[in-house]
C-alpha cells in the first residue's frame, strides 16, 4: 500500500454547509399550521468533532484507519503514529455513529460517513464508490423526542471483497456490490439501530439475539439460552458487535460494560463478563 512520505490531505465537499454543533444542541423550530400553533424544541444528539467513533488495523497490521465524529477519516502508521492520509467530509451535523472497514486484501477502505458509503482505493488514492446508504433526511427521529444524525452503525465487507453490508441509524439495511455497482439488497425495517454482523453464507444479519433473514425480509428471534448473569446486570442495548474469523462466534458489548460471547449459529450465550 503506497502510503509513505508526506501526509496527504483530501477534502471533499458533498454540497453540505458546515455548522458547528455541540454535544447536545437544542434547535427551536416553529411548526406552521400545527393545531396548537406553538413552538417546539428539536433535540439533536451528537458528539464533539474530535470523538473517535471507529478504528481498525489494516490486515497486515502496519496501519490503523480511524474515523471521527466530525467526518474525518485518517490512516496512521501503527508504529510511528504518523498520519499518512487524511480524508475529510463536510457535514451539517457531527455524528454519533460512523464505521469503517478494510477490504480483505487491505487495498481498499470502506467508510460509512453520514448518509453515504465511500470506498477509497489506496493504490490510486481515489474514491471509487460513493453511494447513499442512509435515509434521505439528515436526522432520524426517535420516540423519546430526540433527533440523531444519520450515520452508519454496521459495516462489513464480504469475504471475497466484492460487496459491502451497511446498516444505518435509520434502520436501513443494504448490500452494495462493488463489482456490479448496484445494491443487491435494500430494506428499511423497524427503528432499532442495534449493531449487526453479516452471516453471508446463511444470508442473515445477526445481533446475537435475533436475525434479519434476507430472503424473508423479516426479523426472527433465536430460541436460545440466555445466561442468568446477563439478566442481572447487562443491558439489552448493544454498543458494538464483532464476528470471529471463521464466523462461529459473536462478541457483543453492551452499554453497561458487559462483554457477551454468543454462538453465531443459534444465539446460545457462552460467556458473560
Amino acid at each position: 500500500m503506497p502510503l509513505q512520505g508526506e501526509r496527504l490531505v483530501i477534502r471533499m465537499n458533498i454540497n453540505r454547509s458546515f455548522r458547528n454543533v455541540l454535544l447536545l444542541t437544542l434547535i427551536t423550530v416553529c411548526f406552521a399550521g400545527s393545531a396548537l400553533g406553538r413552538e417546539c424544541q428539536q433535540e439533536v444528539l451528537n458528539f464533539p468533532p474530535q470523538t473517535l467513533l471507529d478504528a481498525h488495523f489494516s490486515p497486515d497490521g502496519k496501519n490503523i484507519a480511524r474515523i471521527f465524529a466530525g467526518g474525518t477519516l485518517e490512516i496512521i502508521d501503527s508504529l510511528t503514529t504518523d498520519i499518512l492520509l487524511e480524508y475529510q467530509i463536510t457535514l451539517n451535523y457531527h455524528l454519533t455513529k460512523a464505521k469503517l472497514n478494510w477490504s480483505p486484501t487491505g487495498h481498499q477502505i470502506a467508510a460509512g460517513i453520514g448518509n453515504d458509503l465511500f470506498v477509497l482505493d489506496l493504490n490510486s488514492l481515489a474514491v471509487t464508490n460513493q453511494v447513499a446508504v442512509g435515509a434521505n433526511a439528515e436526522l432520524t427521529y426517535f420516540e423519546d423526542g430526540s433527533y440523531v444524525p444519520e450515520g452508519v452503525v454496521s459495516l462489513q465487507w464480504s469475504s471475497d471483497g466484492q460487496s459491502i453490508m451497511t446498516q444505518t441509524v435509520s434502520s436501513r439495511y443494504s448490500i452494495w456490490s462493488i463489482e456490479q455497482n448496484k445494491f443487491l439488497f435494500e430494506l428499511t425495517l423497524g427503528n432499532n439501530p442495534i449493531p449487526v454482523v453479516w452471516m453471508e453464507d446463511a444470508q442473515i444479519f445477526s445481533n446475537g439475539q435475533y436475525y434479519l433473514d434476507l430472503r424473508k425480509e423479516r426479523f426472527v428471534s433465536y430460541t436460545s439460552t440466555i445466561l442468568p448473569s446477563y439478566h442481572d446486570y447487562c443491558s439489552s442495548f448493544f454498543s458494538t458487535i464483532e464476528l470471529n474469523d471463521d464466523k462461529t462466534l459473536l462478541v457483543q458489548g453492551t452499554i453497561n460494560g458487559c462483554v457477551v460471547i454468543v454462538d453465531a449459529t443459534n444465539g446460545e450465550q457462552r460467556v458473560v463478563r
